[in-house]
């Protein structure tokens, strides 16, 4: 089970690529790439940049927790990832 406060690796992951695939991101091809890209915009003196963090970052939240439900209980909605960003 996932407890409250722990980061739960698989979904973190699959969330971040599954948000650079859904709005067709091209910041890079690892979520690393996607967290920098995230950092750049949070720290932007652009509003837009903000607005754009901001949007990504609740998408990603909306995600990342389906994707903890779903591994704790069998709820949530299931996310296909392109066999492009697994290895």
């Amino acid at each position: 089970p996932v407890i409250l406060g722990t980061i739960v690796p698989e979904c973190w992951d699959s969330s971040s690529i599954a948000v650079m695939e859904i709005k067709k991101l091209k910041v890079g091809d690892t979520v690393s790439d996607f967290w920098d890209f995230m950092i750049y915009l949070k720290l932007s003196d652009y509003p837009k940049n903000n607005t754009l963090f901001e949007d990504l970052a609740q998408l990603f939240w909306n995600i990342y927790v389906d994707c903890t439900l779903s591994r704790a209980h069998g709820l949530g909605r299931r996310y296909i990832i392109s066999k492009k960003y697994t290895t």
